[in-house]
């Protein structure tokens, strides 16, 4: 490759990764992950501004400190889950991209190209 030159990208790679976006972004609305996740941040979020008050006994800072580690846990898992799910939709595309007809990834393309001719002389 020349110095200054970027790589020639196709337009389906693109097509590609928007059909890969929207394929997991279907698959964690439909799960759930997603809606898990933001609510498991809120409660940290809470748990993270009652532990910056310092305004409990060592008791209470304790048991929010373990409640904090606990809410840390469950985040982390989530986000193996929905790292799976991602890994599993991008399977399967590939798998789509594989077949004779190209799967969604060449209809998107495919869509926009309609209306344009091309003439060789």
């Amino acid at each position: 490759m020349n110095e200054g030159k970027s790589p020639f990208i196709h337009n389906l790679t693109k097509a590609s990764q928007e059909v890969l976006d929207g394929r997991i972004q279907k698959a964690l609305d439909s799960s759930g992950f997603a809606l898990d996740l933001t609510h498991l941040k809120e409660e940290k979020e809470a748990v993270e501004s009652q532990l910056s008050e310092n305004t409990a006994n060592e008791q209470d800072l304790k048991a929010l400190k373990d409640r904090l580690q606990r809410i840390n846990d469950k985040i982390d898992v989530k986000q193996t889950e929905i790292d799976a799910l991602k890994e599993t939709q991008r399977k399967e595309q590939v798998k789509d991209a594989e077949t004779e007809s190209g799967g969604d990834t060449t209809k998107k393309v495919s869509d926009s190209g309609r209306g344009w001719k091309c003439v060789i002389i």
